[in-house]
């Protein structure tokens, strides 16, 4: 499916690892097309028009002309979902295949291993979360869900783990290419599905989001098949909100990780109380891509520690909320979208930046993250 030659641009037999990582960094050539390539983004293409064929033809809505009976949503608005289907489900196969691809020439097989393993344990989590939160819906299709993405991602970070550090790597290293190209394929199809079905993007910018969300955002689009999976199937009445078109599904009574919060991964949103604080979210996803959730994780984890001892030594504060205060409320992104929703957080003010010292560390630390993306994508051009 990937021919290393091509990507090494000389043979690649003989070649370890480390000259495969130092050689084979001819990114432009994964937006090509190939036959196998092609073939994926047909059927692709076909496969989410039918389902969204399937979907609409029994779709009904009020009928202006009889109040209080419904009627079919019409042939015109089944045509032009359908061919929204076929664009969007050939562009997130593309889009999704080729950024994989990308991705895993850029990083080590090792490092790219455990990335899926770690989010193959946070869908694992997560389902635990909405299984025990859950309050209906359809429990069992949505753990069968998660359990299909915990062992695509396992699996293929399984063949990442394969490439071997020393001696020949060109074939295994083939295959965890191929493997790559295969599963970020996938998981942009589906995502471009759950939005293609509950009208997530507006029409006239899903041409251009469904692409964005499958390559520079597919990690993402990753987590946010999770919040999809948890909101959509564990919750009675979170169904996406149909005809929302913006930039993200909506559920209004989705899965929340704590009571009274509103949570969002990707473009899966659930919000009934600030929506424009999540929707902030969700544009640093897409434009920030990988960015966002590496950074976020990085303040967390750099943050715990400083505020259990904060928490422990704060007057009314306990190590809890101390871990709160500093991991949530002071993380940039957390800040940037609390000013755009032009709301205050309900953490203790002794323990939080307050607005010009927030604005200060928030510009940095974006700023900071950026550059070093830049730079290690620019180290390995």
């Amino acid at each position: 499916m990937n021919d290393l030659d091509k990507l090494c641009k000389a043979p690649s037999g003989p070649l370890t690892l480390d000259q495969i990582m130092s050689r084979c960094n001819s990114y432009g050539m994964a937006w090509d097309l190939n036959g196998v390539k092609i073939g994926m983004i047909i059927a692709g293409a076909l496969l989410l028009a039918l389902l969204v064929l399937l979907d609409r033809w029994n779709e009904e809505e009020d009928d202006p002309d009889n109040p209080g009976k419904k009627r079919g949503i019409g042939a015109p608005t089944i045509v032009f979902n359908v061919i929204e289907g076929l664009v969007y489900g050939a562009l997130a196969v593309w889009a999704g295949s080729s950024a994989g691809l990308i991705l895993a020439l850029m990083l080590s097989p090792q490092c790219l291993g455990v990335l899926l393993i770690v989010f193959a344990a946070i869908a694992l989590l997560m389902m635990i979360a909405a299984l025990s939160k859950g309050t209906g819906g359809n429990k069992g299709l949505g753990a069968f869900c998660f359990i299909g993405l915990m062992v695509a991602l396992v699996g293929a970070g399984l063949f990442a783990f394969q490439v071997p550090s020393t001696g020949r790597a060109a074939d295994p290293y083939g295959t965890y290419l191929t493997v790559m190209t295969i599963f970020f394929a996938l998981s942009a199809w589906v995502g471009a599905w759950i939005t293609t079905i509950y009208r997530g993007y507006h029409w006239a910018l899903g041409w251009l989001l469904v692409p964005l969300n499958a390559s520079w955002g597919l990690l993402g689009n990753v987590l946010g098949l999770m919040n999809h999976f948890a909101s959509g199937f564990f919750f009675p009445d979170s169904g996406g909100v149909t005809d929302r078109r913006l930039l993200y599904v909506l559920y209004k009574n989705g899965f929340h990780l704590k009571a009274g919060y509103d949570f969002s991964l990707g473009d899966a949103m659930s919000s009934n109380q600030i929506e424009k604080h999540e929707a902030t979210h969700v544009v640093q996803h897409f434009l920030f891509g990988p960015i966002f959730p590496i950074s976020y994780a990085v303040w967390a984890v750099a943050m715990f520690i400083p505020g259990m001892i904060a928490g422990a030594i704060a007057d009314k504060r306990d190590v809890g909320t101390g871990i709160t205060d500093f991991c949530y409320y002071n993380c940039p992104w957390e800040q940037i979208a609390y000013a755009i929703e032009g709301t205050d957080n309900d953490g203790e003010d002794c323990l939080i930046f307050n607005k010009v010292v927030g604005w200060i560390v928030n510009i940095l630390f974006v700023l900071v993250s950026t550059v070093l993306a830049i730079w290690y994508i620019n180290s390995r051009s």
